[in-house]
């Protein structure tokens, strides 16, 4: 058995494609039993994913993908965008609320933007995690975690320094994390972390980091991270081999079996139930109707991100075809096929006789990838109907993450309304 450590969903910044439910399909038919949720700096989507893993049987592994610096005041005061990467993972309720603190602070006093109009994030540093610590399972990350890029860019002598950092604040719950998408850094980083395993006998993993579900979905996935921000830009995976592979694909990339078994020591060493957690809490916290109480917080809206309402359908389309390669005459008859530029592509292809019937069915690269933008619902927004309060001694910011959204001045909570059904407080 193997088990998936690294893997991005919903929540993820715009940079994942993955629909959790086909995971845990593809899951049970490699006879897989758990499944780890690491998304980029917010925890938005575990309680949908642990309550879809439930009907699928398999243990959700709740964690998150930080943005990691040296020191977060440092960082703000200087605006200096460059950051680091760390995986957490929640080992039981202590861990899970340590998770939820080293967010929240991330968010409330430790969120960065470079320029005004600039994306904003959470940043966690060394203060944070040596004081926030107990009940996680720490991974060192891809080759842009701290560890592996010392390994890529500095000398053994710091590089043996962040480890030993690593190891005394998180002791067994250590592992030196290791994958390959074939990209150079990767190779230089893995030896290097080899090297630390053998001269430490430390333990190490093998992972992923996965952000979509089959091979072909890279360029689905490749159009949404350039167009994530409502803009073009030309920001690009240096692999396209981040797909959510099978146990036998991942011992073809030729690791050794310690650090595919060791992935099942994660798996066993997580005890913990979310669903349960919050059933514990529930009548500390009461969910109203919005008004202007003290000690509440708003809670989030899902909505859906759509390429067509912030970059119109014309351009979507053509952005689609940069990976799909379609002639440009080609596409101009494909645009000359479509009624109206103002709505979204599945409006027109019910509108249009011709789209539907002469296009759809010809050209189902371009049409599917395009939808699939067009659907993708992974935004939030302030949702100003309802609030959260606590009802008891019990803070708000010790059980619920939250989160800064651009245009609004304050804390979001990160559940929506769906999420905090199924945690039973509506």
């Amino acid at each position: 058995m193997f088990t998936h450590l690294h893997n991005h969903f919903k929540g993820s910044f715009f940079d994942s494609i993955i629909d959790d439910k086909k995971a845990f399909a593809k899951l049970n038919s490699d006879n897989n039993k758990g499944l780890a949720i690491t998304d980029h700096g917010q925890m938005n989507y575990i309680v949908k994913f642990s309550n879809n893993a439930r009907e699928f049987g398999i243990k959700p592994l709740l964690g998150m993908e930080f943005y990691f610096v040296e020191d977060a005041t440092e960082t703000i005061n200087t605006k200096d965008n460059f950051r680091n990467h760390l995986v957490l993972i929640a080992k039981d309720s202590e861990g899970f609320k340590n998770l939820v603190k080293l967010n929240n602070i991330s968010w409330k006093d430790n969120y960065f933007q470079r320029t005004p109009t600039s994306t904003l994030r959470g940043l966690l540093d060394w203060n944070m995690i040596e004081e926030y610590n107990k009940g996680l399972i720490c991974l060192t990350a891809c080759f842009f975690g701290s560890l592996p890029y010392k390994v890529i860019n500095s000398s053994q002598k710091d590089v043996e320094k962040e480890y030993f950092k690593y190891k005394e604040i998180f002791g067994d719950d250590l592992y030196l994390e290791m994958s390959y998408h074939g990209i150079p850094e990767e190779k230089i980083a893995n030896e290097g972390i080899e090297f630390l395993i053998k001269k430490f006998n430390q333990k190490g993993v093998i992972t992923q980091d996965s952000h979509y579900l089959n091979p072909d979905d890279y360029k689905t996935q490749d159009i949404l991270i350039n167009t994530r921000f409502g803009y073009a830009s030309n920001f690009h995976f240096k692999s396209k081999d981040y797909y959510f592979k099978s146990e036998d694909e991942m011992r073809k990339l030729g690791f050794k079996e310690e650090y595919l078994n060791n992935t099942n020591e994660v798996y066993e060493k997580v005890n913990f139930d979310i669903i349960e957690f919050y059933k514990e809490i529930k009548n500390d916290f009461i969910v109203h109707e919005s008004d202007k109480g003290e000690g509440s917080s708003f809670i989030g809206e899902e909505i859906p991100f759509s390429t067509w309402k912030t970059l119109g359908l014309k351009e979507t389309l053509r952005r689609t075809n940069l990976v799909v390669g379609y002639s440009d005459n080609l596409l101009d008859k494909i645009y000359d096929a479509i009624p109206d530029f103002n709505k979204s592509l599945k409006e027109n292809l019910i509108q249009s006789d011709e789209l539907r019937d002469n296009f759809a069915n010809t050209h189902k690269n371009l049409f599917s990838i395009a939808q699939t933008l067009e659907d993708f619902y992974i935004d939030f927004k302030v949702l100003l109907q309802y609030k959260i309060r606590a009802n008891s001694d019990k803070k708000i910011l010790d059980y619920f993450p939250v989160v800064r959204i651009q245009d609004y001045n304050g804390l979001l909570l990160q559940y929506d309304l769906e999420s905090m059904k199924i945690l039973g407080f509506l």
